[in-house]
């Protein structure tokens, strides 16, 4: 029997097939220090994604779903197969510069308290932009400081405030979670099509008393909203996810304050 890999990444895929390529050949390059092993969930893309995995990556793990299930069913399917002590959620249009998952990795395994980490999330340009992981005081103050280095510099200058530190949410382009998280907390909400599932993850995992980090010192490319830009109607289902994350929230926290009475 062999033993259990380190790490279990994730990758569900709609459409994207030259950046899903590119996604797995660095994925595979950049992780030197670990066992790991590689899901791919295609979600009834037209473009030959699964002919290009079967062909160029056998020892990719091929889920092809004859019908787009949505982006949380499609993340349960592969959860439900895999074997790793951690599980790396990742989008497909993202690269991975040699070392990342490494420090991601060494990070989570020496703080006990913290559930999951991700990255700082550059554009393919190197700009940073805004996202679920600044949705605080600290970090819109940040932000605006390094946009305003940004613009005054005539190059683009390193992260300013690289410290890792705890946050409330993550966007989810690259989520690094513990497996004991996840079978403690359950995996995607499969009511949520798309959209929504950040902000629902993160909620149940802090309430599960864990921590989240995010690193800033860890960068990995993500060509933000490769998938979505393909489909219509994306600010309705936005819409009507997050009023079912909030309305799930507001009943669950009702729910604690009448038991405790």
């Amino acid at each position: 029997m062999e033993p259990h890999p380190d790490l279990s990444v994730i990758i569900v895929s709609w459409n994207v097939r030259p950046l899903l390529r590119e996604c797995l050949r660095s994925l595979h390059d950049a992780i030197t220090r670990y066992t790991f092993e590689v899901f791919v969930v295609d979600n009834a893309s037209h473009d030959g994604s699964p002919e290009m995995v079967r062909t160029e990556f056998p020892q990719v793990v091929l889920i092809a779903n004859r019908e787009n299930v949505g982006f949380g069913r499609a993340n349960n399917q592969a959860w439900e197969k895999c074997k790793g002590r951690l599980v790396l959620f990742l989008n497909p249009d993202t690269l991975i510069p040699k070392g990342s998952i490494d420090e991601m990795i060494r990070f989570i395994d020496a703080n006990p308290h913290v559930g999951m980490v991700g990255p700082e999330l550059p554009d393919g340009e190197g700009r940073l932009r805004f996202n679920w992981s600044r949705l605080s005081l600290r970090g819109v103050g940040e932000f605006l400081i390094e946009s305003i280095a940004t613009l005054l510099s005539r190059r683009r200058p390193p992260v300013i405030f690289a410290k890792p530190r705890t946050v409330k949410w993550l966007t989810g382009a690259c989520w690094l979670v513990r497996r004991e998280v996840v079978e403690q907390i359950g995996a995607f909400d499969e009511n949520l099509f798309m959209y929504g599932e950040e902000p629902d993850f993160c909620f149940r995992l802090r309430k599960a008393g864990w921590k989240i980090c995010f690193l800033r010192h860890v960068h990995i490319v993500h060509y933000k909203g490769q998938s979505t830009k393909q489909v219509r109607k994306m600010l309705a289902w936005f819409f009507k996810s997050m009023a079912y994350v909030i309305g799930k929230n507001i009943r669950s926290s009702l729910q604690e304050l009448r038991y405790a009475d």
